[in-house]
């Protein structure tokens, strides 16, 4: 990158709703990965992992579809509630092995529920490590092919300005910008 590259970020107008709020409890209320249809959301994504994991392994399995509803539920509301604190308690492990603590947390996390729920069942740690993979890959990419896209305004512009020299003084000089449709609110100089 050269020294006279100019990086803009356009960001939406508006803020979302979160940031303005300063208390900690409005923060989570507003956040709409707390709301129920997004949990229900979530829910119906991991019971799908889940199927898919059933059905390619065959240590894990489920007695009936209300253990699998169920399962994928307690998953679910287990991976937005207490994952992130395991994620903090287990940092230096995660680093250490370079991400794949957190497949880790997610094998037990999958074994968790499996002695929890009577009609779900994992048999082992290695089918755990299976299912918690299939599983996490599903999400990503059913949230990859279907979730939302970025709107027009949330994108990166590289520019590049030339600086020339002039030949009787040395000095650098910038030709003149072309002005943009864009206000000055909506850009970030980095």
């Amino acid at each position: 990158i050269h020294d006279n590259a100019v990086f803009k970020l356009q960001v939406p107008p508006t803020r979302p709703q979160y940031f303005r709020k300063s208390s900690l409890s409005a923060m989570i209320q507003s956040r709409p990965q707390y709301s129920a249809s997004h949990m229900l959301k979530e829910a119906l994504l991991t019971a799908g992992g889940v199927v898919l994991a059933s059905a390619s392994s065959h240590n894990i399995h489920f007695t009936d579809f209300a253990s699998l509803i169920i399962a994928a539920s307690l998953l679910s509301v287990i991976h937005t509630f207490v994952k992130p604190l395991l994620l903090l308690l287990s940092l230096p492990l995660i680093v250490l092995s370079m991400g794949l603590g957190i497949w880790l947390i997610n094998a037990g996390l999958l074994l968790l529920v499996s002695q929890l729920i009577p009609g779900f069942h994992v048999a082992s740690l290695s089918s755990a490590l299976w299912g918690s993979l299939v599983i996490s890959l599903f999400c990503w990419l059913w949230k990859v092919w279907f979730g939302p896209r970025p709107g027009p305004r949330s994108r990166v512009q590289v520019r590049y300005r030339a600086q020339t020299k002039t030949p009787h003084t040395g000095q650098q000089t910038r030709p003149q910008q072309r002005r943009q449709s864009l206000n000055d609110d909506d850009v970030i100089d980095i």
